[in-house]
């Protein structure tokens, strides 16, 4: 469980274990972040049950790692893997994971940055090496990334971006090679755009479903 304070950024993060609770409130200064853009459950297979934070730290991009009560460790990476990574990277606005490693899709004024990161441990910067960086083609100015979903039986990575005043187009790509081959623009109706909020991939039907609104 995750609450997110309303004052200022604080998460709290809960567990049981032999059905006793345990709660920690981890400031923004600890976890590097004000902004959290998304979060999710990473079962890493060394590790554990990981927390993964993605957002913005004094505007830059940031991704924590958190491990579960009591004693959470929390590992912020943006500092870790080197500012010469993308310096001009203004949040992390998705994140997928496959086994040990983590994509991530960084945001900067005028593109889109996808980058793998090799967790081996949360112990120090030892234990992680970016293995890819590469830059998404035909993306503008002021690029978001809206959703990420990642398909483990074919490998495939789903990417939503928005642009202003653009509909929504959503990318597919390679996660061995962060290789693009493929994507679909969704409609413009009229002044209003259609923007993808969310995408959801289902096993059983093999069939990708993305939530959009419709904004003028």
């Amino acid at each position: 469980q995750v609450v997110l304070g309303e004052a200022q950024l604080q998460v709290v993060v809960s567990s049981a274990d032999d059905l006793v609770e345990h709660d920690e409130t981890l400031p923004a200064a600890a976890l590097q972040m004000d902004t959290v853009r998304g979060g999710d459950l990473w079962e890493h297979p060394t590790v554990g049950p990981v927390l993964v934070l993605w957002g913005s730290w004094l505007g830059g991009w940031q991704v924590s790692l958190v491990t579960s009560p009591p004693s959470s460790r929390i590992l912020p990476l943006a500092s870790l893997v080197g500012p010469g990574l993308c310096g001009y990277c203004r949040a992390a606005g998705v994140a997928v994971f496959h086994g040990p490693q983590l994509l991530l899709g960084l945001e900067q004024a005028a593109g889109v940055l996808l980058v793998k990161v090799q967790v081996e441990g949360l112990s120090n910067a030892s234990a992680l090496s970016v293995l890819q960086a590469v830059a998404l083609d035909w993306v503008g100015a002021g690029i978001r990334t809206t959703a990420m979903v990642l398909d483990p039986l074919t490998d495939a990575v789903f990417l939503a971006t928005h642009q202003p005043r653009q509909p929504s187009i959503i990318y597919k790509l390679q996660f061995p090679t962060l290789t693009t081959y493929g994507q679909v623009r969704l409609l413009a109706r009229g002044g209003s755009q259609e923007q993808v909020k969310g995408m959801y991939l289902s096993g059983g039907t093999r069939s990708l479903y993305a939530t959009a609104v419709v904004d003028g």
